[in-house]
């Protein structure tokens, strides 16, 4: 309870849960579920609140870090889950992927956009239709060797058109930085906050 400054712990009834380097979790709201994603493997795992218990358990690894610091988000408006960016192996990421709960069926989107370019460590804020992703850090050809550098930029991922589009372009700042994993968007304001 962050309200109380409080926490409590409660053990799972069943479902041994592996935690990889790479995972990533999402608290669902709607169905009071906890999601332990698994980029590499492909999997997503839920946690029933009530239950206390995991609908699958034991995944077994796959060769990692091809997706470490990625952005996620859940779409209730689709029942699923979208992961967006993500390095590994000398690579920066642009790839958009979605998870469709009901059907536990992955896949690759493809995405039209115009210059959003490979990165990770960039903030993500999802909306209604989509999302806001957030400067990051990463190379336009997405390899780490050819001029990496910062990215102060703000896109939005419309989830429904499934395009990528470019808001805007900070000033470049005199200190390079980049941005927590979330960012919080009030769409009623027209106001984000991030760290």
């Amino acid at each position: 309870s962050i309200g109380q400054n409080r926490r409590t712990a409660s053990g799972y009834r069943s479902g041994r849960q592996p935690v990889y380097i790479d995972n990533q979790l999402l608290f669902d709201t709607s169905r009071n579920r906890l999601y332990n994603i698994f980029v590499n493997e492909k999997q997503v795992t839920a946690f029933d609140t009530a239950t206390r218990s995991w609908d699958k358990s034991d995944i077994p690894p796959s060769p990692k870090t091809r997706y470490l610091h990625a952005n996620k988000f859940l779409s209730q408006a689709d029942s699923s889950i979208y992961v967006i960016g993500g390095y590994g192996h000398l690579t920066y990421r642009k790839d958009v992927q979605r998870y469709h709960l009901p059907t536990h069926s992955w896949e690759r989107l493809a995405v039209a956009d115009s210059s959003f370019a490979p990165r990770y460590l960039a903030a993500l804020g999802a909306t209604s239709a989509g999302a806001y992703v957030i400067g990051g850090y990463g190379s336009s050809t997405g390899q780490q060797m050819l001029n990496p550098r910062n990215w102060y930029d703000l896109f939005y991922f419309d989830r429904p058109k499934r395009t990528m589009s470019k808001v805007f372009e900070f000033k470049l700042p005199r200190e390079d930085f980049v941005f927590a994993n979330s960012m919080i968007v009030n769409e009623r304001d027209s106001t984000y906050y991030a760290l």
